[in-house]
């Protein structure tokens, strides 16, 4: 159904469509080839070769609808370029002549499905590296002649407000093998075209390669995570492999600590210097100057943040860090529980708040945030016995900082004026981005 308008098949002559032999999703139809839009099923039955019927499945407000979670009518979101295989839930009825005395028992017969994630960058002849757009293709057996599992599978891609573009892994549940060692599984992933990033690219290029049980067992992460299999077109052939000096498997370009390995890319202070190679790594000194750590006024210094509705971390910059930044929307009822008084917010200013858990950390003061009409001032207020080393705030009514790190928010302060009142102008429309970082001392 589109709307009210039947598009596939009637309620009085329901459409046919045939499973793949020996499997549980149906066939390509030319019939179901459709424009995008917002469909809903509303019929699904199955029948077995002689027509009898098997599966059917509930409709929303039956007495069989409260045993799957999603009854009919079921909505369908189909976007241009997809091939979307929809879960149908339906129900098996086993309609038997019971013998006296005779009991029936039903026995569960499971399956695992399996994650295994591609991802995929892009050298042209220059040999620079860029994140790639693609889409894979897998079928079971060891060629493209095998049954089709998935076809065709973009991979998402987009742009970050910060300009840089980005491909999130494509993942999917693949079917289990009781050969660890058998391949049984083959895949192509075919590099795609990508105007804003990189431009066109040549028709036909395909990395291709079989799977076993063991290959997709080698990606598992732990118990609960799973690696990507890194594709790399024309990076090996006829581009250059970045190099990677220190063998931490980050690339000297976008590594922390180049020459000392540090694969996590930890950098407690935020200062664009990774742990493993910071002369003082919980104190902001991005020109390494050993000055910058000597012992400052108070015995237990941290890096510190104030406490906001984002975490930097979510905002792809590199590295693992730690902190928040405001994105102020005076209309958003999160807000209230800071609000002081009328156009005047205190949010908590945490130190030492690795990988933003609050619980490991301790509350040096407050952040005084006032809205006027037309300026947003911004004051840092310490508890009694607390210090402030240096501090940087970064305002903006648009784009979060290109830098993450502290000494490029673009308002630096020393401890000798952070504590006084800053102004920035301010449209006086609701909304903008706050970030503050100190080093604050008790």
């Amino acid at each position: 159904m589109l709307g009210d308008d039947e598009v596939v098949g009637t309620s009085a002559d329901p459409y046919r469509v045939d499973l793949v032999a020996g499997q549980l999703f149906t066939e390509e139809d030319e019939a179901l080839e459709l424009d995008p839009g917002n469909y809903t099923l509303d019929h699904f039955s199955v029948y077995n070769a002689d027509g009898d019927l098997i599966w059917l499945s509930p409709r929303t407000g039956s007495a069989l609808g409260e045993f799957v979670t999603n009854p009919l009518p079921l909505a369908i979101d189909l976007r241009a370029g997809v091939k979307k295989y929809v879960d149908v839930p339906v129900l098996c009825f086993d309609d038997r002549d019971v013998n006296e005395y005779g009991y029936l028992f039903f026995e569960l017969d499971t399956n695992v499905a399996l994650e295994f994630c591609f991802f995929a960058n892009y050298c042209p002849p220059n040999g620079r590296h860029y994140t790639a757009n693609y889409s894979v293709s897998i079928w079971a057996g060891t060629s493209s002649a095998g049954t089709p599992l998935y076809t065709g599978v973009e991979a998402n891609t987009g742009q970050y407000d910060n300009g840089d573009y980005y491909a999130t892994p494509t993942c999917f549940a693949l079917p289990d093998n009781d050969d660890l060692n058998e391949d049984y599984l083959y895949y192509e992933v075919t590099l795609l075209d990508w105007p804003a990033n990189y431009g066109s690219v040549p028709a036909g290029t395909v990395i291709s390669g079989t799977l076993s049980k063991q290959d997709i067992l080698d990606n598992f992460d732990g118990d609960d995570n799973v690696d990507y299999e890194h594709l790399r077109f024309g990076c090996e052939d006829n581009g250059t492999t970045p190099p990677d000096d220190d063998n931490d498997g980050v690339p000297n370009d976008d590594d922390n600590c180049p020459n000392v390995p540090n694969p996590g890319q930890e950098d407690a202070d935020g200062d664009g210097v990774g742990d493993a190679c910071d002369n003082c790594p919980n104190i902001a000194n991005p020109n390494q100057d050993p000055a910058a750590c000597a012992d400052q006024p108070g015995d237990d210094c941290e890096t510190s943040y104030m406490f906001g509705d984002v975490e930097l971390n979510s905002l792809q910059y590199p590295g693992n860090n730690w902190g928040w930044g405001l994105d102020f929307d005076g209309s958003d009822s999160w807000f209230d529980t800071y609000m002081t008084s009328e156009g005047v917010y205190e949010f908590p200013l945490w130190a030492g708040a690795g990988q933003n858990n609050t619980a490991v950390a301790r509350q040096d003061g407050v952040v005084r945030v006032t809205l006027t009409d037309d300026n947003v001032q911004v004051q840092l207020v310490l508890d009694a016995g607390v210090s402030v080393i240096e501090s940087h705030i970064f305002f903006g009514e648009g784009n979060w900082p290109a830098k993450r790190a502290p000494g490029q928010l673009g308002n630096n302060y020393n401890a000798t004026t952070s504590l006084n009142v800053h102004s920035y102008p301010y449209s006086g429309d609701g909304t903008f981005r706050l970030i503050v970082h100190a080093v604050t001392c008790e």
